[in-house]
């Protein structure tokens, strides 16, 4: 299981799939001439799987920890000229080379969040985009608490957050590079085609890293796809000079006129999780802000919580504190600081907390201001102190706060804190996966609640947004027909054209035209800014040619399934309804609750997606 590196190739169609971009190739009458250089052989021997063209892809990442655990690196991905690196050029030239670079960075903050891993920065650059010659995307990183200090030693862990969600997610990464290269050999006539990955990892582990192990069932590890495909990989470590290094390699090949079979049970069945464990000792100016990042993460991410953590004081002394001496010590933290008081780790004698009690739907993504969360803090330890019993939810301005997400709200303001300097004048409230939500009495998994994050392309909460949902809303009898009045307002006001390309939903609305892609973001702004999760589902869909067939100059990507059947890459949506769940709604042809084709290969949008897509152009929350 690669946990670096990503598949450049399967982001890029995936981009290709959302952005309706057509494929020029020889016979289309236009564009570039493709390469004519496929011969059976594409730089290097083929493996005993592989016969005829192979399509190769070659990455190499290089990541530097450093004594607090933080790191930084370089991920360099490498297509070497073939027809399928040249559709790659025309997909990046249509896309433009600005917007390309910003989906394989949001790609890469996507990849690390599946485990629980905070992208500070991410900035790409693509060369070899005109001309010949190798396609290469530099992707540069850099990655906050990436080792995480427990106890007395460091872990580096790669362990999905959520199972489920990244199993799917690596699915959806091989099949959309499995659609790809068949899509690609069948506009080119070539036959017996396979894609081959080769991809290195090097984790360079501070100096002074001591006792370093990993807890692994074994070094080797295969998963296979279904049809011949399958993913090789191996993990190594060495020392040189004075730092240790963690080596992963691995080796993926999709043979292409076979069909991909593997599910998300294989999937989580053959990943391999593992944890990078070493002792050093911790930095000098080492202290509180520092020890309770771990608890930020694992309640930002939903792993966990544990029932206790090692904090550290500002002289170094280490207490292992249970949640409650957390909120408690976090509490009185933010007040220190909002009066310049003195500050010292305090250990309770006894739980303070009778219910945790859960949050208001209502209140994710509102702002609460300095003043409210400091003077949370300071009725919380008012009534600690006091010897009363603290039960959940508390009241605020934004609504009911369960105690979870007061600890959760309290880690991230002193985060805050200790990058800016200040105490945060307002901080956008965000559930926490570890505790529920309440929605008009019934609880509500908090991961829904990120399906109403904006997104770069989805752009919520603008003036002209507010008044088109103001607007429909006029036109509905009840809360419950909105959805469906955004949907045929989008299919009626957006016309359809094949000339878009990386527009956001602002510009499609300004246009008033656009591709599936652009209706997509369209029908997505309108839903979350009217308080309704929605998620985007990309993908490939079947049909039948005498019953339906993609318009004429719609630029979907075409091709065929391995047993014959017609397909087309489409965009389209799922909006969540409490009494009904997760209900397709594809505003291209403004159809809601059904669909006039049968889906094949569909990516659903993860809650980590969504949350890494945000976090790419707003920043960490």
């Amino acid at each position: 299981m690669r946990t670096v590196n990503l598949i450049i190739v399967g982001a890029v169609a995936l981009a290709i799939v959302f952005s309706g971009i057509i494929i020029l190739t020889r016979g289309d009458g236009g564009g570039e001439v493709a390469p004519d250089n496929e011969s059976g052989e594409t730089g290097t021997d083929n493996e005993p799987e592989e016969t005829g063209v192979v399509f190769k892809e070659n990455s190499v990442v290089h990541l530097y920890v450093d004594a607090s655990g933080n790191a930084e690196g370089k991920l360099v991905d490498q297509v070497p000229d073939s027809k399928l690196a040249y559709v790659l050029r025309i997909s990046v030239q249509k896309l433009g080379e600005t917007k390309a670079e910003e989906i394989q960075s949001e790609s890469l903050r996507k990849n690390m969040a599946r485990y629980g891993m905070e992208v500070e920065n991410a900035t790409c650059e693509i060369e070899g985009v005109t001309g010949e010659g190798p396609l290469t995307f530099t992707v540069e990183m850099e990655i906050s608490n990436y080792a995480r200090r427990v106890e007395n030693h460091w872990v580096i862990s790669y362990e999905w957050v959520d199972n489920l969600a990244a199993a799917r997610g690596v699915i959806t990464e091989i099949k959309d590079t499995w659609v790809l290269v068949r899509n690609t050999a069948q506009s080119f006539g070539i036959s017996n085609v396979s894609y081959r990955m080769a991809s290195q990892s090097q984790i360079v582990l501070p100096e002074g890293a001591e006792n370093v192990q990993y807890s692994i069932e074994s070094q080797d590890l295969i998963t296979r796809y279904g049809g011949g495909s399958y993913e090789r990989s191996s993990i190594d470590l060495e020392t040189r000079g004075t730092r240790s290094r963690v080596f992963e390699n691995a080796t993926t090949v999709i043979i292409a006129e076979n069909k991909i079979t593997v599910t998300v049970e294989n999937v989580l069945k053959d990943s391999r999780p593992y944890r990078l464990t070493y002792q050093r000792k911790k930095p000098e100016n080492w202290g509180f802000l520092d020890s309770i990042e771990e608890v930020r993460l694992d309640l930002k991410y939903g792993r966990g919580p544990r029932e206790g953590y090692s904090i550290t004081d500002s002289e170094g002394h280490e207490y292992q504190l249970s949640l409650e001496e957390i909120l408690y010590c976090t509490a009185k933290r933010i007040i220190s600081i909002a009066e310049d008081q003195e500050f010292s780790i305090h250990v309770l004698s006894s739980d303070g907390i009778s219910s945790w009690g859960r949050t208001d739907w209502e209140t994710c993504w509102e702002e609460l201001p300095k003043e409210e969360y400091v003077s949370l803090a300071k009725r919380l330890l008012s009534e600690w102190n006091s010897g009363e019993q603290i039960e959940g939810p508390v009241g605020s301005s934004i609504g009911w706060i369960g105690i979870g997400n007061l600890l959760y709200t309290f880690t991230r303001v002193l985060d805050s804190y200790q990058e800016e300097g200040i105490l945060p004048e307002e901080i956008k409230f965000a559930p926490s996966p570890s505790w529920g939500l309440s929605l008009n009495g019934e609880e509500i998994s908090p991961e829904i609640a990120y399906y109403l994050l904006p997104e770069p392309d989805v752009i919520t909460d603008t003036r002209t947004v507010k008044d088109i949902v103001h607007e429909v809303r006029k036109h509905c009898r009840k809360r419950s027909e909105l959805p469906k009045k955004l949907l045929e307002w989008t299919n009626k006001e957006i016309t359809y054209t094949i000339y878009s390309f990386g527009a956001t939903s602002e510009e499609v609305l300004e246009s008033r035209k656009g591709k599936c892609a652009d209706f997509t973001n369209v029908y997505l702004a309108l839903l979350r800014s009217a308080g309704i999760p929605a998620r985007r589902v990309t993908g490939w869909v079947t049909y039948d040619p005498q019953t339906w067939s993609p318009p004429e100059g719609m630029g979907f990507v075409v091709g065929k399934t391995p047993d014959g059947k017609p397909i087309a890459g489409h965009a389209w949506t799922e909006v969540f309804l409490p009494e009904n769940g997760w209900t397709p709604a594809d505003p291209t042809f403004g159809q809601f609750e059904n669909t006039p084709y049968e889906i094949y290969l569909p990516a659903r949008e993860s809650w980590i997606e969504v949350l890494g897509s945000y976090e790419s152009k707003y920043g960490p929350l």
